[in-house]
C-alpha cells in the first residue's frame, strides 16, 4: 500500500472515540472470569528445552569449526 490507496486515505479521515466508560467496564466484567491459566504439558516444556541445547551445541560446534 502507497500513500494515495484511497484506502488509507478514508482511515486517515475517521475520527478517534473513545468507548464511552459503562462499555469499558461491562467488557471486562464479562472477559475476566473467562481468563483462566492454562497448565503447559511438561512435553513441551522438555521439547524447548532439547532444542535450545541443540542450538547452542550446535552454535558451539560452527564457532568451533570457524576458528580452527
Amino acid at each position: 500500500m502507497n500513500p494515495t490507496d484511497p484506502v488509507l486515505i478514508r482511515l486517515s479521515e475517521l475520527r478517534c472515540v473513545e468507548p464511552r466508560a459503562d462499555l469499558t467496564a461491562r467488557i471486562r466484567a464479562a472477559a475476566l472470569p473467562k481468563l483462566e491459566l492454562r497448565r503447559v504439558h511438561p512435553v513441551w516444556s522438555w521439547a524447548v528445552v532439547a532444542s535450545v541445547m541443540c542450538y547452542l551445541l550446535w552454535a558451539v560446534h560452527f564457532v568451533a569449526a570457524i576458528s580452527s
